[in-house]
């Protein structure tokens, strides 16, 4: 064997021994997230958020969060961060055990990252009706994330699905 098939083969396990970090890292940010719209409820809309609230609506939460819909507002996103937390924690639990093994199951459930992200950045690209002051958050992390969960499963393929 030579110098640099070694060198390649120590990169790689190297790489593969700590790719489950990366989804450690998508739990924990969907936490913090999640932390932050239960604080913050639908006035993370008046937030970093503006641009998908004014891109779905065509006005701004500043002119309708004293009006009787911004309370469900308020209500669905503090329960979709409370989903959110939910889904980070398992994202992190099931990271740093099974996937950090290179289990089948859980390379699979990882895979439903990407999936995931792409469904709700198409429901939001469809949702939106209203041109924007800026580009939504959630594109713009979504497509970070959807790109390196891809890199991440693909560096993890082989310790998943090697020959048993």
């Amino acid at each position: 064997m030579t110098k640099m098939a070694a060198t390649d083969r120590r990169t790689a396990s190297r790489v593969e021994r700590y790719a489950w970090t990366f989804f450690v890292f998508v739990g924990v940010v969907l936490v913090l997230f999640g932390l932050t719209d239960l604080g913050a409820g639908g006035a993370t809309f008046g937030q970093g958020e503006a641009p998908t609230f004014d891109g779905i609506t065509g006005t701004s939460w500043e002119s309708i969060k004293s009006s009787p819909v911004a309370s469900q507002i308020d209500w669905m996103v503090r329960a979709q961060a409370i989903w959110m937390m939910i889904a980070g924690l398992l994202t992190v639990f099931i990271s740093a055990t099974a996937f950090r093994r290179g289990e089948r199951w859980a390379w699979f459930a990882m895979a439903l990252w990407p999936i995931a992200i792409l469904a709700l950045d198409l429901n939001l690209l469809l949702a939106l009706k209203h041109t924007t002051q800026g580009i939504p958050p959630p594109l713009v992390s979504g497509s970070i994330f959807i790109v390196l969960s891809l890199v991440t499963l693909a560096l993890t393929f082989r310790k998943a699905f090697r020959s048993e």
